[in-house]
């Protein structure tokens, strides 16, 4: 996976083409982070806003100040969550991403999410 970009893409387009099979199967009250816009932002690079409606997810460029969680990290970190090596989880944990407790609860849902279509995609 070349770019953090391309990678996000990537994940949109699968779960939109299996999202009415995976969101009644979500586990009971992780469906949260369905209807939430995240700021996926690099570390001192671009960002993204991820558009995780009950549409659809849809990517754009650029920040959105009313996202509800904004995710910064190293882009070798967004490269491993996308890959399915890391989740989200483990970046905070590893002391590399600070977010306030409902933040957390909904980027962790997320990364979760990006980690297993990661894996389903190698």
């Amino acid at each position: 996976m070349p770019t953090v970009e391309e990678g996000l893409r990537k994940f949109c387009e699968t779960w939109n083409s299996i999202k009415d099979v995976v969101i009644p199967n979500l586990p009971a009250g992780f469906s949260r982070f369905l209807g939430k816009r995240f700021n996926c932002e690099i570390r001192g690079g671009e960002c993204f806003v991820l558009d995780m409606g009950l549409e659809g997810a849809r990517l754009e460029r650029g920040k959105d100040p009313q996202a509800h969680v904004t995710i910064c990290m190293e882009e070798e970190d967004w490269l491993k969550v996308l890959k399915g090596e890391y989740s989200i989880w483990s970046v905070m944990i590893a002391g590399r991403l600070a977010l306030s407790l409902e933040e957390s609860q909904l980027a962790v849902m997320l990364g979760h999410v990006l980690q297993s279509f990661g894996l389903l995609l190698r």
